[in-house]
């Protein structure tokens, strides 16, 4: 396979006898900013790369990513910005030609887990689990886990996934069809190789356009959700329960905050901080394959 970027937070490759893109996350530490804007950087160059039809996304590291730790200077402003992108990012896989596959691995949670909802497919390590614990961390699943994963899975499965923090094994994941299959250690490139090469050889247009088709729901409720999402979020970070170790000491929200707290989860208007104009990527549009001459 072909290193095609430079990026300080992943590795790229492409392989021409499937047509596929792989990008290998460098560690499995919390999504930051740099890694994120990396990330829109490829996605926004694939919008007219027609000809790769799958991007597969993984790390060198058996855990897909983990959360952000209490060591971590954690600030407001970039809590609204990371979870903004996330939530961005998503929509562009929902929107972008190519087959999006992503390797939960052994174990994802937080943010990277959130980003894995947007992709088409999703696979794991034998024995995988995952675990939406961003109520423990003091914040909230807001980058696609509202509207994407509420219709991928259902709301009742959604609620008790999100409310439980609990960690949910390879059978539930499978069952519920969030995770497509699951391989063993041992096999894992042979596993990935023929799930590459079995969506190379699908006919493109038809490729394309089933993906348009079966995410058309999806991108409606997420575009439809999206300033919900961000408003909801921005008002739970009120309490700052994130700058607190859930481990380490239990706090709860002081009484004069609940008023603030539903006042602003009540407003339609989104307050999520937007990227700078210099550093905003241009946005993915949705593809729209060309007409075809008649002469």
């Amino acid at each position: 396979m072909a290193e095609i970027f430079n990026y300080s937070t992943f590795n790229t490759n492409l392989n021409k006898q499937n047509r596929s893109m792989t990008i290998t996350l460098k560690s499995s530490e919390a999504f930051g900013m740099e890694r994120l804007f990396e990330l829109e950087s490829v996605f926004s160059w694939l919008t007219n790369k027609v000809e790769i039809t799958t991007v597969y996304l993984t790390s060198e590291s058996s855990c897909f990513t983990n959360d952000w730790t209490c060591s971590e200077r954690l600030n407001e402003n970039f809590l609204k910005k990371v979870v903004a992108k996330v939530r961005k990012l998503n929509q562009a896989m929902l929107h972008l030609p190519q087959t999006f596959i992503v390797d939960l691995g052994q174990k994802a949670n937080g943010l990277g887990l959130e980003l894995a909802i947007g992709a088409d497919l999703r696979i794991a390590q034998k024995g995988c689990s995952v675990q939406f614990n961003h109520l423990q961390q003091g914040t909230l699943p807001a980058s696609g886990t509202l509207s994407i994963l509420n219709q991928l899975i259902g709301p009742a499965q959604t609620k008790n996934w999100v409310l439980s923090s609990s960690l949910i094994n390879e059978s539930k994941l499978i069952n519920s069809g969030f995770v497509l299959d699951t391989y063993d250690e041992t096999n894992k490139d042979e596993f990935v190789k023929s799930l590459l090469f079995n969506i190379s050889s699908q006919s493109q247009v038809q490729r394309i356009q089933a993906k348009m088709g079966l995410n058309e729901p999806l991108r409606m409720n997420n575009e439809t959700m999206s300033d919900f999402e961000s408003s909801i979020f921005n008002a739970s970070l009120v309490t700052e329960d994130w700058k607190v170790n859930i481990d380490a000491k239990e706090q709860s929200m002081p009484a004069k905050h609940f008023g603030q707290v539903v006042k602003m989860s009540s407003r339609k208007k989104n307050t999520a901080i937007k990227p700078n104009k210099n550093q905003q990527l241009a946005e993915v549009k949705p593809f729209r394959r060309p007409e075809r001459s008649d002469h």
